[in-house]
């Protein structure tokens, strides 16, 4: 993700260096701003560069991104200078300081200061470059046109390198608005957790940081102090004064950063849509404990309104019910000795599996991972967790399937409150409470103590059930399935998940129709029901030469089917992301560059259609067979691959070109394969009308007004509609 507090580059000059690493690889041509910032990571890793052979340097293109007014009168504008005819080397990259941007023509020196030289670099190939340790222009403007001459010095070489370049140079923005979706939308939540982080002393800002599931607000604070790292109590424009006393309003962002305050709404685990923030207010308050309450209402660029509260309620106070101390059992899975409660923990996939530590006495479970407690009889209303040194370190956020958690680090603890038989709890990515917050979250604790109730809270009553994201469509024969989501709303206001404990009836898996499925909860002396809508549809019949291999029975990125007739592997490209299984969308995912392999124990495939998921609908991308074509149908949510092979990788490529995000990288997401090999029916022909028994499409759809030309699947037989 995106780092949300980068800071405001024209507002605060002590930061116009420090953010400036990534901004410039917006630096046009793009090719080249990546390119140059890779050879920096690489040499930040000690990689060694090669000497060039030349004293000079011919170059035909000027590219300036401006990066706005720094201080009152002078501009930072990021100049490259390269070969556009050459794949863009040579090229030389530093920053100019201008006071006139309609005429920038004068002589600048690294001396001076008017050239900055924090990352300036000369690169006169894909593998030969160096960073800079002096630089001398002088600027003529001639027309339309800009001649840049002078000579730039080598760090590690000594170098020194001559260059003139003339030409009418692209002039453009640093930053843009252009990654906020343009959809007006109202985003109105509650967040769970607040960090403010001063730095108030080197930067003059403090960064304050409130997120809650899926959305993270990061604001800015405008401050010259910060008395015991506390936002001071008041009622804060949003704006771009840069004054003491004042939030950030955003500039924008570029390809990697975003400067200001901004909304970030996740979109799955790579990507998320920015809402840069522009006008409104910020209010702080503290109440008589003297813990902070924050209220944010502000506008974003394109028209978005953002609502955000939080509220830092105290930590409960200790249980008093069993202790359950975790080197009494020296395990991550567990029964109480007297029966009484269950603790068994769980590893995420491709993640380390739990362990219980017996240097620190503790129950380690890392990244991702699960936890979840059960009582056997009663019913449990808090969970203390007694965290241990290592946990006091990567401490992450928790994620509970019902109730609330909250973190008393002082006194290493953390609580858990809500109304539960059995409570799972998710462990966060990162270590965002420990003091190693820069790496990945854990849960470490080594003891825990439950208090219990031997019913439902008397204090509230069951009032209602509601259901929700729920599957309204099986197959005739399927098993029944709910895939949603049961929530019981309580007298007092509070709800709770009780899915794992509803029951469901009036549903007929055999009958093909509407059923109505009803949904019952009993909680004390009260039952409340619920009803939803499940069409049962007719089960497509499967000609004898075709196979439908669907992702979420196999749950993985690389199996082999039941009967063992085909084998499907995904892999990664160096660098990427490893292929997953995603059980939201049960599909699988294969990133840009990766590859998918599908291989045909005995028979030979002559096509495959993937239908893509609704994930894969964003980032479809080029698909490349090793044999074969490709036909891609973003219109039918299909790929389809035609050939005669035992064996076929598809290559995914790099942008999502097809996708309805096509600026973000590429992903082959689908939830099922259909293989048709080379033996069994031909395919007939009918013309005109369509048989008289029920069609499907080759994705195992029911077809009602089949279309010319089409092919449907009808009695067992492929036809060809004409």
């Amino acid at each position: 993700m995106k780092k949300f507090y980068s800071i405001l580059m024209m507002l605060i000059v002590a930061l116009t260096v420090s953010a400036r690493e990534v901004s410039k690889t917006t630096a046009a041509p793009r090719h080249l701003g990546k390119t140059l910032i890779a050879k920096h990571e690489l040499a930040a890793r000690g990689v060694k560069t090669v000497a060039p052979k030349t004293a000079s340097i011919t170059m035909d293109a000027i590219s300036i991104l401006d990066y706005g007014e720094v201080f009152e009168g002078v501009y930072d504008y990021g100049v490259t200078l390269f070969n556009d005819n050459d794949d863009y080397y040579p090229a030389v990259y530093f920053d100019l300081y201008v006071s006139d941007t309609d005429d920038i023509s004068g002589t600048y020196s690294a001396d001076d200061g008017t050239i900055d030289l924090m990352y300036a670099m000369v690169a006169v190939s894909d593998e030969d470059f160096d960073y800079l340790s002096d630089c001398n222009v002088t600027v003529t403007k001639v027309g339309d046109a800009y001649k840049f001459a002078g000579s730039v010095t080598c760090e590690s070489t000594g170098k020194v390198y001559s260059f003139s370049v003339q030409a009418v140079p692209e002039i453009e923005s640093a930053y843009s608005y252009d990654y906020e979706p343009d959809q007006k939308t109202t985003f109105d939540f509650k967040a769970g957790k607040c960090s403010v982080e001063d730095y108030t002393d080197e930067e003059g800002c403090a960064y304050v940081t409130l997120t809650e599931g899926k959305y993270t607000l990061g604001l800015i604070y405008i401050a010259s102090e910060l008395p015991g790292g506390k936002l001071p109590a008041g009622t804060y424009p949003i704006d771009g004064t840069g004054v003491d006393g004042t939030f950030a309003m955003s500039v924008g962002g570029d390809d990697l950063y975003d400067y200001g305050s901004v909304l970030y709404v996740d979109i799955d685990e790579e990507s998320y849509d920015p809402y840069y923030l522009v006008s409104g207010t910020v209010t702080v308050a503290y109440n008589e404990e003297g813990l902070m309450n924050i209220a944010v209402n502000a506008t974003s660029a394109k028209g978005s309104t953002v609502k955000v509260t939080y509220q830092q309620n105290p930590a409960p106070k200790p249980g008093d019910g069993a202790q359950i101390v975790i080197a009494d059992y020296q395990a991550p899975v567990f029964t109480t000795t007297d029966g009484a409660f269950t603790i068994e923990a769980a590893k995420a996939e491709a993640k380390n599996e739990p362990v219980y530590n017996a240097n620190g006495k503790d129950l380690r479970i890392y990244a991702a991972g699960q936890l979840t407690v059960s009582a056997a009889t009663a019913t449990m209303t808090q969970i203390d967790f007694a965290i241990s040194d290592q946990g006091m370190k990567r401490q992450a956020e928790i994620t509970p399937s019902t109730g609330e958690m909250s973190y008393d680090m002082d006194n290493s603890k953390v609580y858990w409150t809500g109304n539960a038989t059995e409570v799972t709890f998710t462990v966060g990515a990162s270590a965002d409470y420990g003091t190693e917050n820069s790496k990945a979250g854990q849960f470490d604790f080594t003891a825990l103590t439950i208090s219990t109730t031997d019913g439902p809270d008397p204090a509230k009553t069951l009032q209602s059930i509601a259901v929700s994201d729920y599957i309204t469509e099986l197959c005739q024969g399927a098993d029944f399935s709910f895939g949603g989501k049961v929530t019981a709303t309580y007298d007092d206001g509070t709800t709770a998940d009780v899915t794992s404990k509803a029951s469901f009836t009036g549903y007929d898996m055999q009958t093909v129709g509407n059923q109505t499925v009803t949904v019952s909860y009993t909680e004390g002396a009260s039952t409340q029901t619920a009803t939803y809508t499940l069409t049962v549809t007719e089960k497509p019949v499967t000609p004898a030469n075709e196979f439908e291999i669907v992702i979420a029975d196999y749950e993985a990125p690389s199996f082999t089917t039941t009967d063992g007739a085909f084998t499907i592997e995904a892999a990664k490209a160096e660098a990427k992301n490893e292929p997953v299984y995603n059980a939201n969308g049960k599909d699988l995912r294969v990133y840009a560059a990766g590859q998918l392999t599908v291989s045909a124990a005995t028979a030979t495939m002559t096509q495959i259609v993937f239908a893509i998921s609704a994930q894969g609908l964003k980032r479809l991308t080029d698909i490349i067979p090793s044999t074969g074509s490709v036909d891609i149908d973003a219109d039918n949510a299909t790929v389809t691959w035609t050939g005669n092979a035992t064996n076929v990788t598809f290559t995914v490529g790099d942008y999502a070109d097809y996708g309805t995000e096509n600026t973000k990288a590429g992903q082959f997401d689908f939830t099922s394969l259909t293989i048709t090999t080379g033996t069994g029916t031909a395919i007939d022909t009918v013309a005109g009308t369509a048989p008289a028994t029920a069609m499907f499409d080759l994705t195992g759809r029911k077809v009602v007004n089949p279309v010319r030309g089409s092919v449907i699947v009808s009695g067992g037989k492929k036809f060809i509609v004409r």
